[in-house]
């Protein structure tokens, strides 16, 4: 069999279940660990996604870094105000890091990840995943179009 790469996941509440779902088609990755606080929601996650007992389960991140499971990255889908500590930690570590958005929230926790990505010679993906729903691009087709008229202001709430 070729080589999988391991993957850990930081955070397991629904958004989580986005990332594994697809992870778990691919015959070169593996989820070996995961880190939430809530022991319910780790279950949760591993029963939505179709994963059994075989993945390594962590109260805290860090155990999760530590845990000797040579991850060859790691996904942050954890609350937003928490992404800064184990993405700086992961590059540090040399990891690789899916981030869901926003990458943090405020500048200054989003310029600590992204010197922590330069220092480190790191490498991340900052997931947008909705850019690439129908919806968007029939709104980009519209706009493009000017069917709506002129764009003067634009919102965009999660």
């Amino acid at each position: 069999m070729a080589e999988r790469y391991r993957v850990g996941f930081i955070g397991t509440g629904a958004r989580s279940c986005s990332y594994a779902r697809p992870y778990l088609q691919q015959d070169d990755l593996e989820i070996v660990a995961i880190a939430d606080p809530s022991a319910q929601h780790r279950a949760t996650m591993l029963q939505r996604v179709g994963l059994g007992g075989e993945v390594a389960q962590y109260d805290d991140w860090r155990e999760l870094l530590n845990g000797g499971h040579e991850l060859d990255g790691v996904v942050i889908t954890s609350p937003n105000h928490t992404h800064p500590e184990p993405a700086v930690a992961c590059f540090e570590l040399g990891l690789p890091v899916a981030l869901e958005k926003p990458l943090a929230h405020t500048k200054e926790a989003c310029e600590r990840i992204i010197d922590a990505e330069r220092a480190n010679d790191g490498r991340s993906l900052l997931g947008f995943v909705l850019r690439s729903a129908p919806f968007h691009h029939t709104i980009q087709r519209l706009i493009s179009e000017g069917a709506i008229g002129r764009l003067v202001s634009l919102q965009a709430d999660e």
